[in-house]
């Protein structure tokens, strides 16, 4: 039951993760997009281009360790 278990959290870690790529190039799309966002970002917080991305990519990295765990036990 546990390799079940360790396979669908598997699967929603790596569906997880492509909702975070897809965040990612949506959120650097829509700050490039308009320009002038984009400039001040990079000046002033180059770090908030990457903040969407990284908040989705922690929970689908713990559903991808703990599934391995889950399938490893």
């Amino acid at each position: 039951m546990k390799i079940v278990i360790g396979c669908i959290q598997i699967v929603f870690g790596l569906i997880l993760w492509g909702v975070a790529i897809s965040v990612g190039i949506s959120w650097i799309a829509f700050c490039f997009g308009t320009v002038v966002i984009g400039i001040l970002l990079l000046i002033f917080a180059p770090y908030v281009l990457l903040a969407p991305p990284a908040f989705i990519a922690t929970p689908a990295n713990a559903m991808l360790i703990t599934g391995w765990l889950n399938i490893k036990s």
